[in-house]
């Protein structure tokens, strides 16, 4: 078993955790960040509005 911590081990907010076992993934724990890459706060209507696909590309660790 894997467990991989993709961001938000130095943050409050926006962990995004995952546990792996095989060719098997799990996200276990997806939070959003307070605050933008520069420091702005985050606005969380914007991502909202966001398709699935927009938001997967920002937000979930890839696939590979």
């Amino acid at each position: 078993m894997q467990i991989t911590i993709h961001r938000g081990s130095e943050t409050i907010g926006g962990s995004c955790v995952e546990v792996g076992s095989g060719a098997t993934r799990l996200i276990v724990d997806l939070g959003l960040p307070l605050f933008g890459t520069h420091r702005e706060p985050l606005d969380h209507n914007q991502l909202r509005r966001q398709s699935v696909e927009e938001f997967a590309k920002g937000w979930l660790p890839s696939a590979g």
